[in-house]
């Protein structure tokens, strides 16, 4: 049994032991702690060098340490706000302290690691953008976070850049929409394409325009192909755009827009003129634009007409009024033999031939004036339909037996505002147009209706009003015209006839007539099968109350009439007139003259003044003589155009008119009218 000393050893043995086992444990700590402070130390030096805000917070205390470079990040000095979390919380944005904390706190008490982001006020006063990291410590015998830690990292410059990245995507996003708006409400064709040639955007007025989408026209081959479809026309496309590539490239560069203009087919098989303007990319592909000229190439053409028309016109009223003269005389004294010889004398024949070919002269002037409207008119209420029935046996007459004449009249009703001889002569110049169409027989048709014309139709044909009209439809079996010569149809002295078959103002005189009487008229016509013109006359609701016409005899008289003309044949002829039929006759050569006689004779019951003559018009003459004579009756005469006598101050209603060449029966007529009234 060991003795008391042996237990006392053993004891001593066993602390000296442990003393040692110890010592090895202190020497092992200490060497794990100065590793662990090495290594702090380490870390710390790789946050201060990495420019990271550190952070230790204690969960139990409510302690928090931020090492110096988290001052620095903040511009405050180091320790400048108490190392708290209430301190810390105190910078933060108030947005940010509603939104991220309850955030925080939730990732705190479940002891997960974190990232968020929040703004941090600076001591300037302004923000800065953080990305904060943390990790959460959990006491493993209580289950309860008591350490947090982590880094802030500035992030605003990133934050600024990302969000000026945010905006300048917006602004190409809105500026995209744009253009992208403005391409689908373009009022022209736009086509992109790539280096290749193939298509890779079409616009809705491309597809508007040509009836073509992607689909159908996926590149440029193919395009060549179905809106060039005669061979020998593509070819000269093709070859115009492969010669001019280089030099369009070119132009485009210094910011010229070459253009090119080429006739289209669509895919309905219309055909358009377009104005293509190609603009070249840096990517080598293009840009192209494509307008549509059709309808303006077609109104350029009207315009032209219509100056080829107020030429014509000049001309025509200029000449008239000599014209006229002449033929008044020619006329006058052909009449004048006529009455005086006896109806068995041979001689009548020769007047009667005289004053068959003065007529056609003074018709030839009157389709002058009309083709230039410039022909005075006679507006009264007529019926189309009994117009078409009372010419349409001088129309039979007038076709060569192997042409047949239908008419198929509306029942509702025809009447308009116009003069009928000027309706009858767009009947006659269309019928004779016709005729000579049909050299071998056909068919003439002539049809009424009453049609409203609408917005449709005047943006198909470029022109008219909207309203209600009477359409004359005339169509002959003929042999038809082509593009050329329907573009040139309406022009004046233009004809298809041999020389000496045509004047060239047959067509050209009835668009001045319908132009004159505020109508329209196109023409439609297809080679070899005939021609159709749809005349468009304004209709009225007036119906017309047909009175039968009585024979009218020449009146005569025993009044003094004052006659001032500057042309002496006139002159004359007017003197022999009204002498032999009643009335005395004082003579006056001009304006001057004419107040002079009149103040000379008391006893004028009437005065003849020709419009336009020297020193003193009529109109200049009539306003003398009316201080002297207030009373007294005045007809005036002319043989220049209407416009020309309206510029004198002649008004249509104002005064009593008659046109030259002056035919003896209205003359003698008005004069009665005048006197009598």
């Amino acid at each position: 049994m060991p003795s008391k000393d042996d237990k006392s050893i053993d004891k001593i043995s066993a602390l000296k032991k442990n003393i040692k086992k110890l010592r090895l444990m202190l020497s092992e700590h200490r060497k794990k702690e100065e590793i662990l402070k090495e290594r702090c130390e380490r870390l710390e030096m790789a946050i201060e060098a990495g420019g990271f805000g550190f952070w230790d917070w204690d969960l139990i205390t409510n302690e928090a340490y931020f090492n110096p470079t988290y001052y620095t990040m903040l511009g405050y000095e180091p320790g400048e706000f108490t190392a708290s979390y209430q301190s810390w919380y105190n910078l933060l944005h108030p947005d940010d302290r509603i939104n991220v904390v309850p955030r925080i706190k939730k990732y705190v008490e479940l002891g997960q690691s974190y990232e968020e982001e929040f703004r941090l006020r600076c001591k300037d006063g302004t923000w800065k953008w953080i990305s904060g990291k943390g990790k959460i410590f959990i006491n493993g015998a209580s289950g309860i976070p008591y350490w947090a830690v982590g880094v802030h990292i500035d992030i605003t410059e990133r934050k600024t850049a990302k969000q000026a990245l945010l905006e300048s995507k917006k602004r190409l996003d809105e500026e995209s929409d744009k253009l992208r708006t403005i391409s689908e409400n373009a009022p022209f064709g736009i086509v992109l394409m790539d280096s290749n040639g193939r298509f890779e955007y079409v616009n809705p007025k491309f597809m508007e325009m040509f009836g073509y989408n992607l689909h159908d026209v996926p590149d440029g081959k193919t395009w060549f192909r179905k809106a060039y479809p005669d061979h020998e026309y593509r070819k000269n496309v093709i070859k115009t755009w492969l010669t001019d590539l280089e030099s369009f490239k070119q132009k485009s560069k210094v910011g010229e827009r070459p253009n090119y203009t080429f006739t289209v087919t669509c895919k309905d098989g219309s055909k358009k003129t377009i104005n293509f303007i190609p603009v070249f990319l840096p990517n080598g592909g293009h840009l192209l634009t494509c307008e549509d000229i059709t309808e303006r190439l077609y109104l350029e053409s009207q315009l032209r007409q219509a100056q080829k028309t107020e030429a014509i016109g000049t001309l025509a009223g200029g000449i008239a009024h000599d014209f006229n003269n002449i033929l008044t005389a020619l006329m006058g004294y052909a009449t004048l033999i006529k009455i005086k010889l006896k109806t068995t004398d041979p001689l009548i024949t020769y007047a009667d031939q005289i004053l068959t070919a003065s007529q056609k002269a003074a018709d030839l002037i009157k389709n002058l004036l009309a083709f230039s409207r410039k022909q005075p008119l006679n507006l009264t209420y007529i019926d189309v339909n009994n117009i078409i029935k009372s010419t349409e046996k001088l129309l039979k007459r007038l076709l060569t037996e192997d042409i047949e004449l239908k008419t198929k009249l509306t029942k509702d009703n025809t009447v308009i505002m116009a003069d009928q001889s000027q309706i009858d002569q767009i009947l006659f110049n269309l019928a004779s147009n016709a005729r000579d169409a049909m050299p071998n027989g056909g068919r003439l048709t002539i049809e009424t209706d009453i049609v409203n014309l609408d917005k449709e139709y005047i943006e198909k044909y470029g022109f008219g009003k909207p309203g209600r009209y009477v359409m004359i439809k005339v169509t002959d079996t003929g042999s038809g015209m082509d593009k050329d010569t329907l573009d040139k149809i309406f022009d004046p002295f233009f004809t298809t006839k041999e020389v000496g078959k045509g004047t060239g103002l047959g067509l050209a005189t009835v668009y001045g007539i319908v132009k004159q009487h505020n109508g329209f008229i196109n023409v439609d016509s297809v080679l070899n099968v005939g021609t159709t013109f749809h005349i468009y006359l304004p209709a009225l609701s007036t119906e017309i109350e047909q009175i039968p016409i009585e024979p009218v005899s020449i009146p005569t008289g025993n009044e003094t009439v004052l006659v001032a003309e500057d042309n002496e044949d006139v002159r004359a002829f007017l003197k022999e007139v009204l002498i032999k039929h009643g009335y005395r006759v004082i003579e006056a050569q001009d304006g001057e003259d004419a107040i002079k006689k009149f103040m000379t004779h008391k006893d004028i019951d009437l005065i003849i003044l020709d419009t336009v003559m020297p020193k003193k018009n009529g109109l200049e003459a009539f306003k003398e003589i009316y201080k002297l004579e207030p009373d007294v009756r005045v007809i005036f005469m002319s043989g220049y155009s209407r416009d020309i006598v309206l510029e004198k101050g002649i008004g249509d209603k104002e005064f009593d008119f008659i046109p030259k060449p002056v035919e003896v029966e209205k003359l003698l007529l008005k004069i009665r009218e005048v006197l009598s009234s």
